[in-house]
């Protein structure tokens, strides 16, 4: 019992996002935010805290889910994209953790190109 504790505790301290995506409250028919999150719940059991690949996918994906959570169009950028996909396959979360990194370089080289007129 205290393994888990210890595990869980290792997890939340290294996703700060933990408490408000796992609380988030979404409409019944969006299946795709239910999915996401879901999928991030799921994810956070089955870790295993020993492989430094799992530790960094959530932690980039705590991210990219607190962003598609807190933000309109890249809500919209995501709920897009997934219902334009049939097959999501096994590529759910590393398929979010890309599209934020796009959509942070668009954003990105928005605010550089504005800066400068």
């Amino acid at each position: 019992m205290e393994r888990v504790t210890i595990r869980k505790g290792s997890i939340i301290s290294m996703c700060k996002h933990y408490d408000q995506i796992v609380s988030y409250v979404y409409h019944e028919e969006d299946c795709i935010t239910k999915m996401l999150i879901n999928y991030y719940r799921d994810y956070m059991d089955a870790i295993n805290l020993d492989s430094m690949e799992e530790i960094d996918l959530i932690y980039h994906y705590d991210e990219a889910l607190a962003y598609y959570l807190d933000n309109a169009k890249f809500y919209r950028l995501v709920q897009e994209e997934y219902n334009n996909q049939n097959d999501w396959g096994n590529f759910i979360i590393k398929n979010l953790i890309h599209l934020y990194e796009v959509y942070q370089d668009m954003v990105q080289t928005k605010l550089t190109e504005s800066k400068w007129l």
